[in-house]
């Protein structure tokens, strides 16, 4: 089995010479698209409470090219939020 690294390279070259483009270009064009989606994601004000109205106006969905749509409903929040609350009160009174 190659290592994730080997294999990541291995790919990043595969394209570039496909593509006739420098390694370098390929890779940094790869991780600015990731660093988008990550900054996109991390920017939404998930932390603070909301209504099922204000959740919704939010653009909680992204769609990757081949990978699909990553997307977020207003019942999974509710349970996430729900999940973090329970944990967090269960190190609170381990403490």
């Amino acid at each position: 089995m190659i290592p994730e690294k080997s294999r990541y390279d291995a790919i990043i070259e595969e394209v570039a010479l496909k593509h006739g483009l420098p390694v370098k270009v390929v890779d940094r064009t790869y991780r600015a698209f990731w660093v988008f989606v990550r900054d996109k994601v991390t920017s939404l004000p998930l932390k603070q409470p909301l209504t099922e109205e204000e959740f919704n106006n939010l653009r909680t969905s992204i769609n990757i090219p081949s990978l699909g749509k990553f997307y977020c409903d207003y019942e999974q929040f509710s349970r996430i939020k729900k999940r973090l609350e329970y944990v967090k009160a269960l190190k609170e009174n381990d403490d």
